[in-house]
């Protein structure tokens, strides 16, 4: 048996999987879907291990203007290239993964969702250089550190193009309400921290935010932490993105013959 191409296991930095014949099924298709979408605010939920993480890098990759010079590079040879959208890298992105919050009271938790905020912010200065901000959120509550993110974005860039992704949005909110119900009333009602967080972005909508994409695993917790985020619209049992995530049979068959002589 003689392996022909790279098994990606692991790794989900999309931007490197159309080099070095690194075996990947081609999922670009689906950026044409989303684009379409009758909402701006999609939540697309998906099972553990079905590539939601490696999709949203590829949101990244597509629509954000500092891959605009790798473009081609990224997505040369694949269904999104040859449509040549004129949204591909026309906005600001800042993505955001929760997966791994943890902590047994809200003051626990509060500082470890902001460390991935945190995270998240750093990325995008990085991309973006010129982009001036104290990323310290040392004493803030989420709601107060990414309002001023967003009112810093509003001053520098004066225009409405971020597009916020969010992954693995339940992550925590799952664990927490699995073992502590009160914990997650606590975090999740009037005033909680994340109700608050998700009501700050929708306040931003009129001039900051002009799109976000939230994965997670169920809707379990969807009305609770979404409910300052009304705006968000589950496409979860949309027919045209059933294929987003995970493998076809025919997408299996191809994978097979690039892997196994």
């Amino acid at each position: 048996m003689t392996i022909k191409y790279t098994i990606p296991y692991g790794d989900s930095s999309f931007e490197t999987f159309n080099k070095e014949n690194v075996a990947f099924v081609d999922k670009t298709g689906f950026i044409e879907v989303i684009d379409h979408l009758d909402t701006k605010y999609p939540v697309l939920l998906r099972p553990r291990r079905f590539g939601k993480t490696t999709f949203v890098k590829m949101l990244l990759c597509f629509y954000d203007i500092s891959y605009k010079d790798k473009y081609d590079e990224i997505f040369k040879g694949t269904k999104i290239h040859e449509m040549n959208l004129p949204s591909h890298n026309t906005y600001h992105v800042i993505k955001f993964d929760f997966s791994g919050v943890s902590g047994d009271n809200a003051k626990d938790l509060i500082f470890n969702f902001n460390q991935k905020l945190s995270v998240g912010i750093n990325k995008f200065l990085k991309r973006y250089p010129d982009f001036k901000f104290n990323n310290d959120y040392t004493g803030r509550a989420p709601a107060n550190f990414i309002d001023e993110f967003f009112k810093a974005f509003d001053t520098q860039y004066k225009d409405k193009s971020l597009y916020i992704l969010i992954d693995e949005y339940d992550n925590f909110a799952n664990d927490v309400l699995s073992n502590d119900r009160d914990l997650f009333k606590t975090i999740t009602q009037s005033n909680g921290f994340l109700k608050d967080f998700y009501k700050c972005i929708k306040t931003f909508t009129d001039d900051v935010v002009a799109k976000t994409f939230i994965t997670g695993v169920s809707s379990v917790s969807l009305d609770s932490l979404t409910s300052g985020f009304n705006i968000a619209e589950n496409v979860t049992c949309d027919p045209k993105l059933n294929e987003f995530a995970g493998f076809t049979k025919d997408e299996l068959i191809g994978l097979i013959e690039k892997l196994v002589d």
